[in-house]
């Protein structure tokens, strides 16, 4: 996966079985983590539709509001979820 093990040593449980549980469904408890990003969903979505825009680029905004946030990978796969 490629995350530091630093970054795995300073995850709470919740956010350790989103990245290798091996299923996340509606009904897993969400995470506030998983809350700030739904509630920005909307707009990253939108913001994708322009050619300047990139899921990377978008992963590096959130990155800097949220240090200790999700992968690239699972940033990624919610996106592709909403």
């Amino acid at each position: 996966m490629g995350i530091e093990l630093e970054r795995l040593l300073k995850m709470d449980e919740q956010h350790l079985h989103e990245l290798f549980g091996t299923d996340i469904d509606n009904e897993t408890i969400r995470s506030t983590e998983y809350k700030y990003l739904e509630e920005r969903m909307s707009e990253y979505i939108k913001r994708l539709r322009s050619r300047r825009t990139t899921r990377r680029s978008l992963y590096e905004e959130y990155l800097k509001n949220r240090p200790q946030g999700y992968s690239y990978c699972s940033f990624c796969l919610y996106l592709r979820r909403m």
